[in-house]
């Protein structure tokens, strides 16, 4: 849905994307964090938005996907202030969890 070209399915993986996040669960708060991110399916990209959800998601469960993101923003900028301490902090704990990409 959230790779469609159609904006009607997109729209609602988006919403079905919030509900889950709305719930706390750990793929939807990093999947709705990423629609925010880049502005999916009629959304305004809000990259402070989607460092907050990134931020949950990585707090309550670790998600290693969402330290990645939060790790990326760190080191560009993007949402929070540019620092290569915490984006390397959030690579490294990143790594840890299980996402490859972390590793630099």
């Amino acid at each position: 849905m959230l790779k469609s070209d159609n904006l009607g399915l997109m729209c609602e993986g988006i919403a079905l994307m919030k509900e889950l996040a709305l719930r706390n669960h750990p793929n939807g708060l990093c999947g709705y964090a990423t629609a925010l991110l880049l502005g999916k399916a009629g959304l305004e990209p809000n990259s402070v938005a989607a460092i907050i959800w990134f931020g949950k998601s990585a707090d309550l469960y670790a998600h290693a996907q969402s330290m990645y993101e939060l790790g990326v923003a760190f080191y560009t900028g993007e949402g929070v202030p540019e620092d290569e301490i915490q984006a390397a902090s959030f690579f490294s704990k990143g790594s840890r969890y299980g996402t490859r990409s972390n590793n630099f």
